[in-house]
């Protein structure tokens, strides 16, 4: 948790609905997916705002663990398997890590909010270069045009390994 009481939890929350927008996959609202999709995965009996925990009509209780396949996510009232399959092309469950600034597509970049402008600088400059820390990201940030609040997300949720946001 922050200092201004934002958990690492809120952010991907964020981010995850952000992703699920931008990628257009599903007839239901994104933030009832994701919460719908924190409940199956929590350790606790609790209802989200959007979520859901009963799923009693399908003869199946929510797992209450992390996925062991991306099919799971089917159980979950919302996902097709078309979203799923779009999903999982910038998602992933196989790891609770960072995103890889090197390989993580734009939408991955811009779901966690970063600008268009910081998303496109680091599209850029990898093409060229490998980032093998943040900070040569920020060697010249005229030149980078960078913003503060870029900079911190860049700092706080990325790194140079995994490449997609874990669900």
């Amino acid at each position: 948790i922050d200092e201004d009481g934002i958990t690492t939890a809120d952010v991907l929350r964020t981010a995850f609905i952000n992703l699920l927008t931008a990628l257009d996959i599903s007839s239901v609202e994104p933030e009832r997916l994701v919460d719908r999709f924190l409940d199956w995965v929590d350790s606790d009996s609790d209802v989200r705002a959007k979520g859901k925990e009963d799923y009693a009509d399908q003869g199946i209780a929510a797992k209450n663990k992390r996925l062991d396949t991306p099919e799971e996510l089917l159980m979950i009232d919302g996902f097709t398997p078309d979203a799923v399959t779009k999903l999982f092309d910038y998602a992933t469950i196989y790891t609770d890590g960072p995103v890889n600034i090197n390989t993580a597509a734009k939408e991955v970049l811009l779901a966690f909010g970063l600008s268009e402008d910081a998303a496109g600088y680091i599209i850029n400059y990898r093409k060229q270069n490998a980032i093998r820390t943040i900070d040569e990201l920020k060697v010249d940030p005229i030149k980078s045009n960078l913003k503060q609040e870029d900079n911190d997300l860049i700092n706080n949720l990325i790194s140079a390994s995994p490449s997609r946001i874990a669900v």
